[in-house]
């Protein structure tokens, strides 16, 4: 027949005693996935920052310097 009193009450305190370790799994699951991908992209940063940048223009964007005819002692600053 129907669910008696108790049996609702017994049900809902085993739902409370399992509830914390619920929620332990899945702050667990969450830590781990974001420091996967926190240490993914941390590890990917020293390739991008190798990389070489071909600028589309022979000058500056902002300054209008040309890039061109410059020697080995000047220094060439790029920003991604």
């Amino acid at each position: 027949m129907g669910a008696n009193h108790t049996d609702i009450l017994s049900d809902h305190s085993r739902m409370n005693f399992y509830l914390p370790f619920l929620w332990q799994t899945l702050l667990n699951t969450c830590n781990s996935l974001v420091a996967h991908d926190l240490y993914v992209h941390l590890a990917s940063l020293p390739f991008a920052a190798n990389r070489a940048v071909v600028p589309h223009r022979e000058s500056c964007y902002l300054c209008n310097k040309s890039f061109l005819g410059k020697t080995q002692e000047e220094n060439i600053i790029c920003f991604r």
